[in-house]
C-alpha cells in the first residue's frame, strides 16, 4: 500500500467472463472499456455498466492509486466509482464493486434486474459496527461493504 491507497484492483478476462454471467450480459470491448448492456424488456428500463482500465492520469497522481473506472449509466444518472479495489459476487445477478481509501470505502452494486446501488465515503469503522445499534440510514451501506470488506480480508 502507498500513502493509504489499496492496489486497484486488475481486471482480466476471467472477471469480464464473471461480471458478464453474473448481470446475464455479454461483455463488449473497445480499446481499454468494456461495458455491458442490461435490459429488462417488461419496464423498457436500460442500464449500461463500463468499466475503464488504464487510465491516464496527472504525474501528480500515481497510476496504481487511480487507474480504473467503473461507471453506470442509466437514461436519468451517471454514477461513477473511481480505482476500484475489490468486486464481490453477493449473489447470482449482483455484482459491487469497491473501493478502499484512507479510513472509507466506497462500492457500486450493480443488479441484473437493471438496477443499481452507490454508496459513498463510508466511514470503514461502520464496517465492524454491531448493526443493530445503526440508524436506519447507516445500515444498507455498512452491511454491503462490510460484506465486500470480508471478501477482501479473505
Amino acid at each position: 500500500m502507498n500513502s493509504g491507497y489499496p492496489v486497484n484492483h486488475e481486471f482480466d478476462d476471467a472477471d469480464f467472463a464473471r461480471i458478464g454471467a453474473a448481470l446475464g450480459a455479454e461483455a463488449h470491448r473497445e480499446g481499454a472499456m468494456t461495458w455491458y448492456v442490461l435490459e429488462d424488456k417488461k419496464t423498457s428500463d436500460k442500464l449500461r455498466l463500463e468499466i475503464i482500465c488504464g487510465l491516464s492520469t496527472p504525474d501528480s497522481i500515481r497510476k496504481e492509486e487511480l487507474n480504473n473506472l467503473i461507471r453506470v449509466i442509466t437514461p436519468y444518472n451517471r454514477l461513477q466509482l473511481q480505482g476500484c479495489t475489490g468486486i464481490i459476487y453477493v449473489e447470482e445477478g449482483e455484482v459491487i464493486f469497491w473501493a478502499r481509501r484512507e479510513g472509507v470505502s466506497s462500492g457500486l452494486a450493480v443488479d441484473r434486474k437493471v438496477y443499481c446501488t452507490l454508496y459513498a465515503n463510508v466511514d470503514n469503522r461502520l464496517l465492524s459496527a454491531d448493526f443493530t445499534k445503526l440508524s436506519g440510514e447507516l445500515i444498507m451501506s455498512s452491511v454491503m461493504l462490510s460484506m465486500a470488506a470480508s471478501a477482501e480480508d479473505l
